[in-house]
């Protein structure tokens, strides 16, 4: 089904199009039609499976339908950083041909001068300041979106968000996005929805690969398994596959987790098969929270309590990439992808007919150099030889007159010989440092035989016992 059939405005519906988004995903198809009817939505869904953009997408589609009006919609992240990354994100989706104004950050407190319908997006805290100060500037919000409910929550930031619902003067559309829901997260949608609330968790399954939660995670090929360590404990306590290409690549990883003290180890098809059934074993005990892979998830690992499936190398061929979609549905499949990657993330998403959702982590550094390139390189030493080849060198040996300089020389040109008739040669005489000899004013005494002493008769030779 089409975006167009859903009820989205056709401008912007040509827009995703153009993006990559050429069918709606299951998603998509069922939050759509409450949210665009007005419904306070409660929705709880792994991120990556579409849930928050489609809850964008209907902002943008009431920004298009209503052009006119001086409509406000609030997008309320964890932290500044997410706000940063979800305005980046809004704004690669309008482009320059939807007319939406998008606030972020600090202009988020103040009004356009154009009445015209807006974006603001911004963290709980500074809405809250936001909402308490006094004057005509003060953002009256349409429609009331929240990102990640459960990580603010996880964060200290209940008392903000139940604050929030008291001090709003009018009832909004409130739509809560979540990971799970909680008690706290029940409560909150309490304070700040009106009934009836439509409730939705979706359990993704095979069959639509497309409604599976999946993200990428652009990183430089030298801090994969550093940004893997990070990704670990920031889902913990979170039972993970990672898929590698190579046995060497999987061992290599797994070392690098334990070091990190994480409890890792790799499933490797040079192992032994007594070695395969105890990690198997260790790993369906919980014993083992990360599993490095080669090549594919076997057939006889068992994986219903995988909560998350990392490919550490994007597989070589898409078709690879949906049979893990199908083997492990329930889980959350996160794609560590270079720049040398990224057209196999490009025919993944033709597949699926969605965007992946692209994320990054606030206190990584993505730029931070690799180590082993310059340990190989060793630049101090190349500084060392360069220096040395800076030096002038030393003047070589004179060559004695008398002597050819060709003889001895390996640098020298060779020339063949003239050849001359036997009949007419005749040999030159040697030089006359070759037949010098020694001269000396004491007469030498001449050498004894064998190595410079007299040998001696033994005693107790075979002549005194024949006697």
């Amino acid at each position: 089904m089409s975006f167009s059939e859903l009820g989205l405005h056709p401008t912007l519906s040509a827009r995703l199009g153009k993006l990559g988004y050429t069918r709606a995903a299951p998603t998509h198809a069922q939050l759509l039609p409450p949210i665009l009817d007005g419904a306070d939505v409660l929705v709880s869904c792994a991120s990556g499976a579409g849930c928050f953009e489609t809850a964008l997408f209907v902002l943008l589609h009431r920004c298009l339908h209503s052009p006119e009006t001086d409509a406000a919609y609030v997008i309320l992240t964890c932290s500044e950083s997410h706000a940063e990354h979800t305005a980046k994100r809004t704004k690669a989706l309008t482009g320059d041909e939807l007319p939406i104004s998008i606030i972020s950050e600090s202009t988020a407190t103040t009004r356009p001068e154009k009445a015209a319908p807006f974006i603001a997006i911004n963290t709980a805290e500074k809405f809250l300041a936001q909402l308490r100060e006094s004057g005509t500037s003060a953002i009256t919000p349409t429609a009331l979106l929240f990102a990640d409910t459960d990580e603010m929550i996880a964060r200290g930031k209940r008392t903000t968000l139940l604050e929030i619902g008291e001090l709003l003067t009018t009832k909004p559309q409130v739509l809560i996005c979540t990971g799970r829901e909680t008690r706290s997260v029940a409560r909150v949608s309490q304070a700040l929805q009106r009934e009836p609330v439509v409730r939705h968790t979706f359990k993704p399954d095979g069959a639509h690969p497309e409604g599976i939660p999946q993200q990428a995670w652009p990183v430089p090929n030298h801090l994969k398994t550093s940004l893997l360590l990070k990704l670990q404990r920031r889902y913990h306590p979170a039972i993970m596959l990672v898929i590698a290409a190579e046995d060497h690549t999987a061992a290599r990883v797994a070392r690098r987790m334990r070091a990190g003290k994480t409890s890792a180890a790799a499933l490797l098809n040079s192992d032994s098969q007594k070695q395969q059934n105890s990690l198997r074993a260790r790993f369906e005990a919980a014993e083992i929270k990360l599993l490095l892979l080669s090549g594919g998830i076997p057939a006889n690992l068992p994986v219903a309590e995988v909560t998350h499936v990392v490919n550490y190398n994007m597989p070589s061929e898409s078709k690879d990439y949906f049979k893990t979609l199908r083997r492990v549905p329930h889980a959350v499949h996160l794609n560590l992808v270079t720049p040398r990657e990224e057209e196999r993330v490009l025919e993944i998403e033709d597949g699926l007919g969605r965007l992946l959702l692209r994320d990054a982590l606030p206190d990584f550094d993505y730029i931070q150099p690799d180590r082993e390139r310059e340990r190989a390189s060793h630049p101090e030493k190349k500084a060392q030889r360069s220096v040395a080849r800076a030096k002038p060198r030393a003047k070589k040996t004179e060559w004695h007159p008398d002597i050819p300089r060709s003889w001895g020389d390996r640098n020298a040109p060779r020339k063949d010989p003239e050849k001359i008739p036997l009949a007419e040669w005749s040999p030159e005489p040697l030089p006359a440092i070759w037949s010098e000899q020694k001269t000396s004013s004491s007469p030498t005494a001449p050498k004894p035989f064998g190595r410079g002493r007299p040998r001696r008769r033994r005693r107790g030779g075979s002549r005194n016992k024949k006697r």
